[in-house]
């Protein structure tokens, strides 16, 4: 849950800058698309950044993805969440 959090909360800097000059209705479709590539993208390096730490995590009993289900899920899932918005794109076009 963390993981998608501070994905969230690091990409929210999109549309909260796009609402200083407009409003939400007024949004451009790309700049929503832009967001949800940086929030799958963000989430997927925090999956990575937690395979990295997963030693440390076990020893202090913290409970992250990748010490609870192991290294093979969380890269598949990592993965996922890269490649989310690739396929999305090219169903577009």
């Amino acid at each position: 849950m963390g993981n998608v959090i501070v994905g969230i909360a690091f990409s929210s800097g999109i549309p909260f800058g796009a609402l200083l000059i407009s409003q939400i209705s007024q949004i451009p479709d790309y700049l929503w698309f832009f967001y949800a590539t940086a929030v799958s993208l963000l989430i997927s390096r925090e999956l990575v950044k937690g395979m990295e730490d997963v030693i440390g995590d076990t020893e202090f009993q913290v409970k992250t993805v990748a010490s609870v289900r192991g290294y093979k899920f969380t890269a598949i899932l990592s993965g996922f969440f890269s490649c989310l918005l690739y396929t999305s794109d090219a169903a577009d076009e």
